[in-house]
């Protein structure tokens, strides 16, 4: 998901096109990773979201081993919690949120909705600035490592290593906000250059990102 459309209304994966709508008019157009185009979100109501899909392949079914996220983003504010990425909605599979400290939390969750387990980076996401996260989740039990990268550092602690089977649905993915039992919390800021990866990146893999962009 390149984030770099001319309109506010749709939005497509630039591989297999699976198509998304944009949610109550982000702005569009904005500056963005070595000169590319990102997508504003004001925090409030605005979003983007793939849908329902009907697809059962890669990235909304995820019957395999295990998988990675990768994301820019570019936040304008702190002191409350926000999503970045959230797969699954009420039936959180994963999410990748913005903390009310400033640090990133991972969080997954169980075939039975349980939480499976979580990390937070070891320092604050950096305000006003780009910044790639990197989130690598090695195989479906909770006992396997997540590991959380800011810029191809390893910035990962666990804070709950949770247990059990992954869940594997069939669900949309949506990017800049997230799903909370209190409701919807949405990401101020900017995104960039999404990705998910049906493989384990490699620590090198994951500074060729960033360093690429």
């Amino acid at each position: 998901w390149l984030f770099d459309e001319s309109q506010n209304v749709t939005f497509v994966e630039s591989v297999a096109a699976y198509p998304g709508l944009y949610y109550n008019s982000p702005t569009v157009q904005q500056p963005g990773i070595l000169g590319r185009q990102s997508t504003q979100f004001n925090g409030t109501t605005q979003y983007a979201d793939t849908e329902n899909p009907s697809n059962t392949e890669w990235p909304f079914s995820l019957t395999f081993s295990g998988f990675s996220v990768t994301i820019w983003v570019y936040p304008t504010s702190s002191g409350t919690l926000t999503g970045i990425i959230d797969k699954g909605g009420v039936t959180r599979e994963w999410a990748i949120r913005h903390g009310s400290t400033g640090v990133v939390v991972a969080q997954f969750q169980t075939s039975t909705g349980q939480n499976m387990g979580q990390v937070i980076s070891t320092i604050p996401l950096p305000l006003n600035q780009w910044t790639n996260i990197t989130v690598t989740f090695a195989g479906t039990d909770g006992a396997d490592p997540v590991l959380l990268y800011f810029d191809g550092v390893d910035v990962t602690q666990i804070t709950e290593a949770g247990g059990g089977g992954y869940a594997q649905n069939v669900t949309p993915i949506s990017f800049g906000q997230t799903y909370t039992s209190g409701g919807l919390l949405y990401f101020q800021g900017r995104l960039d250059e999404a990705a998910t990866f049906k493989a384990v990146l490699t620590p090198a893999e994951v500074l060729q990102i960033y360093t690429l962009g």
